[in-house]
């Protein structure tokens, strides 16, 4: 019997643990939960975080932290093929999942991959899994669509 995966398929983490479980070879049965419905203020759900708080732009110290990240990130895969060694390990598919996402939030967020070519050559490695965008694509256009809608109103 399948697990139950309660998720909202622009969050990151999400796709973490849907590139993990295919990774696994684990089934999981995806719920998708509607945030605009209210799904997740039923009592069968766990809250999730809200992720705009109603504001227009994404605050200068919140860019500064994921330059920081990115910069730690890129001395990191210095001599390394991905995050923990040679071979590709979960830490790849959960990182690669957020890292991804600068991909569609570069237009709300001064920030892209140009200045990090290693990360940019890891994340290259990444979607060369054969399952990799089929997990991510869905979940990154979402994201796309859900911050211009929230943060345009």
């Amino acid at each position: 019997m399948a697990r139950v995966l309660y998720c909202v398929g622009l969050s990151p983490p999400v796709r973490a643990v849907l590139l993990t479980a295919r990774a696994l070879g684990i089934e999981l049965e995806k719920k998708e939960i509607n945030l605009q419905n209210g799904d997740h203020l039923t009592p069968e759900y766990l809250k999730v975080p809200i992720l705009f708080l109603g504001q227009k732009e994404i605050p200068k110290r919140r860019v500064d932290n994921l330059l920081d990240g990115f910069a730690f990130l890129e001395t990191f895969l210095e001599n390394r093929k991905w995050l923990a060694g040679d071979d590709m390990t979960i830490a790849d598919l959960c990182n690669g999942s957020s890292v991804i996402s600068v991909e569609v939030i570069a237009s709300r967020v001064p920030v892209t991959l140009d200045n990090f070519p290693r990360i940019q050559e890891w994340v290259n490695r990444l979607k060369e899994i054969p399952y990799f965008e089929e997990i991510n694509k869905p979940g990154l256009q979402q994201l796309g669509m859900t911050m211009n809608e929230n943060m345009d109103q």
